[in-house]
């Protein structure tokens, strides 16, 4: 499942969709999830707090950088709320023949040790744990991960 675990803002649902896939497992079954490393953004990510600043998000600049290159990454154009837990940011759109639209775009982000802790905690044994490069699964990078834009897990139903 590539990129699926983290598209919910609400943890739970996110814990959900591993838990159905090892409900729809036979014993011995493997699935693999990609999460987006959430190490990569944390540090450089400006904070923000709906508690303290509930405006915030209102000066977050716009990108159109999904749109051209696909990039999701650029804490230039990223909040990071603190209290949920959650990535926003701004996305333009313009190709096509439909009208231009700008989205509020919301997101999870998880650490190596918090999507372990998620496939575990649902009954998933984890086989292994690695930063990749999307697209390049077969290339683990170092386990640095600052370098890493995704963080790939395999997983066994016992």
């Amino acid at each position: 499942m590539y990129d699926v675990v983290g598209s919910f803002t609400d943890e739970h649902e996110n814990v959900r969709i591993i838990a159905n896939v090892y409900d729809n497992l036979k014993r011995g079954g493997t699935a693999f999830f990609s999460v987006m490393n959430g190490d990569l953004t944390l540090e450089s990510t400006p904070e923000f707090s709906f508690n303290e600043k509930p405006n915030a998000i209102f000066d977050l600049k716009p990108s159109r950088n999904m749109e051209k290159t696909g990039e999701v990454f650029n804490p230039e154009f990223m909040l990071f709320d603190t209290d949920r837990k959650i990535y926003y940011r701004k996305e333009q759109f313009f190709l096509g023949n439909e009208l231009p639209i700008e989205l509020l775009v919301c997101d999870r982000r998880y650490t190596a040790g918090e999507i372990r802790n998620m496939c575990e905690s649902v009954g998933f044994t984890v086989d292994f744990l690695r930063y990749v490069s999307s697209g390049k699964f077969d290339k683990p990078l170092s386990s640095n991960a600052a370098h890493a834009k995704e963080i790939l897990v395999k997983c066994t139903k016992l």
